[in-house]
């Protein structure tokens, strides 16, 4: 069975069934360059397993997480192609003197590989490249579940 696609600036139905509350929508104001996310859904929660963490040049964590399955509906093509099949988590803010990060103290614990996490967050497209892929950006809260 084929996943179903999210091209380029289309607008998604699936993500309303995870959307939750609970996130701080305030990290949506220090976040680099916004233009060039095009939030679909402002709060959803997903799980899944961290299939790799790594720290960004710009003091960001990304992870990539293996949705679980009920969730799959929210990758697109370019999760597949660029991503490995994960959906891109973005933690900001985690260690930075960035402008935008200013005022913000947020700290957020970065899972190891291999453990299985809800998260927390903005689902959007993220347009800085010619291959959108989708992301949970920014991410409220990373927490371990059984």
């Amino acid at each position: 069975m084929r996943v179903p696609v999210v091209t380029l600036g289309s607008k998604v139905k699936q993500p309303a069934a995870f959307h939750t509350e609970g996130c701080d929508e305030s990290l949506l104001s220090h976040i680099y360059n916004p233009g060039r996310l095009e939030v679909i859904d402002r709060c959803i929660a997903v799980t899944g397993t961290v299939a790799k963490a790594k720290k960004e040049n710009d003091g960001d964590y990304s992870i990539q997480l293996l949705l679980d399955k009920e969730y799959e509906s929210l990758l697109n093509q370019n999760n597949y192609d660029y991503q490995n099949g994960a959906l891109v988590v973005r933690i900001i803010c985690q260690d930075s003197r960035k402008e935008e990060c200013r005022g913000l103290n947020k700290p957020v614990t970065i899972p190891a590989r291999g453990t299985r996490v809800r998260v927390i967050g903005a689902y959007a497209l993220n347009h800085s490249t010619i291959n959108a892929w989708a992301e949970i950006y920014p991410a409220t809260s990373v927490t371990p579940v059984q």
